[in-house]
């Protein structure tokens, strides 16, 4: 299983190559590649190359107007994988894109994301409060 996961990183970014090469011609077909490649690095748990593909993917192809649950569910996604890899600073940067289009008061994986960044920069106290009130369903300030 693992040769195959293996071959399908190889061919993928193969592919990926050739298309960058052609344009935005073929722009959903290199989205549904990084998609995949990324899924295969997170099952391997490297998480700043799964990371760097969500990141890559386009999300104005095959989307008209606003981002839709899937355009944030994948920041947050990328958000919380550069946590898992130490990087602080890049999955903030991804926790306040989705901030823009998310009603956070009700977005339980934005809180604790925005949880998880508080703890990671050390701020405990702040952090312990936002995990507090999820717990209890409270609204916490940011």
């Amino acid at each position: 299983m693992s040769m195959e996961k293996d071959t399908q990183l190889g061919i993928g970014q193969e592919v990926l190559n050739i298309l960058q090469q052609r344009g935005a011609n073929f722009e959903v077909q290199a989205n549904a590649i990084r998609e995949r490649l990324a899924v295969i690095h997170e099952e391997r748990q490297n998480w700043s190359q799964a990371a760097a593909f969500y990141s890559a993917i386009n999300p104005e192809v095959g989307n008209r107007g606003d981002p839709t649950e899937d355009d944030i569910e994948r920041l947050l996604r990328i958000a919380f994988l550069y946590l898992n890899s130490d990087d602080v600073a890049a999955a903030e940067q991804f926790l306040m894109r989705a901030k823009s289009y998310v009603k956070v008061e009700v977005n339980r994986d934005y809180r604790i994301c925005q949880a998880r960044v508080q703890e990671a920069k050390k701020g405990f106290s702040n952090a312990a409060q936002q995990f507090y009130s999820l717990t209890t369903g409270l609204v916490s300030p940011e």
